[in-house]
């Protein structure tokens, strides 16, 4: 297999990328924090979004959380309503790299992290891809020890590998 190169016209657009990105930051954590946006604002945009959720509205959910992983990207929080929306909506491939991110920012082995986890696991069978829905139960299952969690993605597990033909193949 060969190496791709980079043409030089490629290379540029990414340098201009990264001076823009650097430029909209100017020495800030997040977006939010270099327009002057509060963490009140965040947090109640937040509760806007999450209250859109829970009362099914998941486009307008999905939106908001959007504009929020935008702003503040390194909140977990932010990833996984995003990520729950996008799930809601059967946009599953979407959701499950949302997940995946917003699992970035969570403690390894955490109740949240697991969670996480087990639902990119699902997204992606959802998405037809219970190869990397199986490698996703292997990463939950080495990494945590809540039993509530991990059973439930035992039998994830059980279920992937009986449609793949591989059961037993993991004891």
């Amino acid at each position: 297999m060969s190496e791709q190169q980079l043409a030089p016209e490629d290379l540029a657009l990414v340098a201009d990328f990264a001076r823009t990105g650097a430029e909209l930051l100017q020495g800030k954590e997040a977006l939010a924090d270099a327009r002057g946006i509060s963490r009140e604002q965040l947090d109640g945009l937040f509760q806007f979004c999450y209250d859109r959720y829970l009362n099914g509205a998941y486009d307008m959910a999905a939106r908001g959380f959007r504009l929020l992983c935008i702003y503040d990207h390194a909140n977990a929080g932010n990833w996984q309503g995003y990520g729950y929306s996008l799930l809601a909506l059967k946009d599953y491939r979407k959701a499950a790299t949302c997940l995946a991110f917003g699992s970035l920012y969570l403690e390894q082995g955490s109740g949240a992290w697991a969670d996480a986890h087990l639902h990119i696991a699902k997204a992606l069978t959802h998405a037809g891809e219970p190869g990397a829905a199986l490698e996703m139960l292997d990463t939950l299952m080495a990494g945590t020890g809540d039993g509530g969690v991990t059973e439930e993605a035992g039998a994830l597990r059980e279920a992937l590998e009986a449609k793949l033909g591989r059961a037993g193949a993991s004891a």
